[in-house]
């Protein structure tokens, strides 16, 4: 049975769908590939192709019969249709709202999980004692090899 992307008209709501979620993102690399210094560049393009890549590999999965999500096709096929544009309609207005404050924003969430982690250490350190003690001496928090 052939994926909905790939049957009409369903194909037709499907790119057009992908094409306006995916039409940012396409600016948005075009601008950082100017912009970018050597360093830069060479990690865009590590993550552009490891994008490529997984997007390649996972479109033959859509032909695994034990892999399709049960019930009405056409129904679970424009609920995921929908939950795409919604993220995208998401992530727009959260750029514009942020802006230049983004800076702001990741230094006030990693502010929040810093505090998070270490009341979630103290429980811990309550509870197991000297053995946590010693794997928090080992592991680094966050961050492998940094912090």
């Amino acid at each position: 049975m052939t994926p909905l992307p790939f049957v009409w008209p369903y194909a037709l709501l499907f790119w057009l769908a992908s094409f306006w979620i995916f039409w940012p993102e396409f600016r948005i690399v075009r601008r950082a590939e100017r912009s970018a210094s050597a360093k830069e560049a060479k990690s865009l393009q590590v993550i552009l192709l490891s994008q490529g890549i997984a997007l390649v590999g996972a479109w033959p999965l859509a032909w695994v019969h034990a892999l399709r999500f049960p019930g009405d096709r056409a129904g679970v096929f424009l609920v995921g249709v929908a939950v795409l544009v919604a993220g995208s309609l998401l992530r727009r207005h959260c750029r514009r709202l942020l802006g230049s404050s983004a800076g702001l924003l990741a230094v006030a969430t990693f502010v929040g999980y810093n505090y998070r982690m270490r009341v979630e250490e103290g429980a811990l350190l309550a509870a197991i004692g000297e053995p946590y003690l010693q794997f928090m001496r080992t592991r680094k928090r966050l961050i492998p090899f940094i912090y």
